[in-house]
């Protein structure tokens, strides 16, 4: 969380505008893998390998 507020001080962000769009990131993180696993468990590919993930930066 420190990287957030380091960064977000950077762009001239309050603490705790920085702190509340990294929640928001992380929770937009969490939302698109939700989806995911979704998406695959309707099509059944749910017992494979969900491949690459690296491109979300979990």
């Amino acid at each position: 969380m420190q990287d957030v507020l380091d960064a977000g001080e950077e762009l001239g962000l309050t603490q705790t505008e920085a702190a509340t769009d990294g929640i928001r990131a992380s929770e937009d993180k969490q939302e698109a893998v939700a989806a995911f696993l979704e998406r695959h468990s309707r099509t059944g590919a749910a017992d494979e390998s969900p491949g690459d993930l690296s491109h979300m930066h979990l």
